[in-house]
């Protein structure tokens, strides 16, 4: 048996930069389907202001028929 979330056609995939928070619904076959942008938290901003800038990339684009969602967070290591 496969679980229902498991045969949703979509996935929300997250970029967590310095500047922004890209986001993306995107298909099985990597098509776009939906872009969002929202700036990140300053260099000032509590740990619970970068979670909640995330969860608002996030909450703009899921619905019934996300299946996953994936994040990629670029980290400046100078």
């Amino acid at each position: 048996m496969v679980a229902p979330a498991v045969r949703a056609p979509l996935v929300i995939a997250l970029e967590v930069g310095g500047t922004k928070i890209a986001s993306g619904l995107v298909d099985r076959k990597g098509h776009v389907i939906e872009e969002r942008e929202v700036a990140s938290a300053d260099d000032s901003a509590s740990e619970s202001d970068v979670l909640d800038a995330i969860d608002a990339a996030v909450e703009v684009l899921l619905d019934d028929r996300v299946a996953a969602i994936g994040f990629g967070i670029l980290a400046n290591l100078e």
